[in-house]
């Protein structure tokens, strides 16, 4: 997330040179990020539940007395933790990109 809003510096000094404000570039930041997290979450919530089942069901046919218990709390709280880091890193990328002026920013790149 953080390479690719610093990759892109040009792009929003672009957007804010014609017209988008700083709020906007920082709302739609966070929002990709956003979208990272719920991305990443489902694919870890669906695929990677699945393979640890098939893992433990693997598991099961050494150890007959295994049992198999879903940890909620842990899971709940990483999950918290990935929103929250996809949320933190774009404003503090904003904060960062937003220090220099437009021009700054549109000549840097060249």
């Amino acid at each position: 997330m953080l390479v690719s809003v610093t990759v892109r510096k040009r792009e929003f000094a672009t957007l804010e040179s014609i017209g988008m404000s700083r709020k906007q570039v920082r709302r739609m930041l966070v929002s990709e990020g956003i979208w990272y997290a719920v991305i990443t979450l489902f694919l870890v919530f669906t695929a990677g539940n699945t393979i640890n089942l098939g893992i433990f069901k693997l598991f099961k046919l050494q150890a007959a007395y295994a049992i198999f218990t879903y940890p909620v709390v842990p899971v709940l709280t990483i999950g918290l933790m990935v929103l929250a880091i996809c949320i933190i890193t774009p404003e503090n990328a904003c904060r960062t990109i937003f220090k220099s002026t437009i021009a700054e920013r549109l000549r840097e790149a060249e």
